[in-house]
């Protein structure tokens, strides 16, 4: 859009000009907060999902949770490995640690990891959605929802 305005010049004088002033065009700072949204909201979903697992108590999914599990199981493997004694312990959600072998809680592991996984790589999938809407209106018909990734999206 052209407007007239008072234009420094190298020399230092000024003069009035007409500039031209790109409309601003909210779509991408939309499209990133969006993004963000759903990143935010994927980790919400996960401390708000804990997964099921086959002694019928539920187990925290998030990056904190996954990190300590990380270290737990790295940690009784290499003392394992060392010929050390080692003790591992986990704890479902919202209960106190308990003696777990290495082999269940790898399983465990395992099952975090597939479910984490396909939720993930959904969120990813409408980043790219979001990424490549090109108007307001594509950008408002993309729904993220966490709960349509069924656990055997895993």
């Amino acid at each position: 859009m052209d407007y007239e305005a008072i234009v420094l010049r190298p020399d230092g004088s000024t003069e009035l000009d007409t500039v031209d002033i790109p409309e601003y065009d909210p779509l991408p700072d939309l499209k990133a907060q969006r993004i963000q949204q759903s990143k935010s909201n994927l980790a919400d979903y996960l401390a708000s999902h804990p997964i099921p697992w086959t002694d019928g108590l539920t187990y925290s999914i998030t990056a904190e949770k996954q990190n300590q599990l990380m270290g737990k199981l790295m940690a009784a493997t290499m003392a394992k490995a060392a010929g050390n004694p080692y003790e591992l312990t986990w704890n479902s959600t919202g209960e106190v640690c308990k003696e777990w072998t290495l082999p269940d809680l790898s399983a465990l592991a395992f099952a975090i990891d597939a479910r984490v996984t396909a939720l993930v790589t959904y969120q990813q999938t409408k980043e790219v959605e979001i990424r490549n809407a090109q108007t307001q209106e594509e950008l408002d018909a993309i729904v993220v929802d966490y709960d349509s990734v069924k656990e055997t999206d895993a």
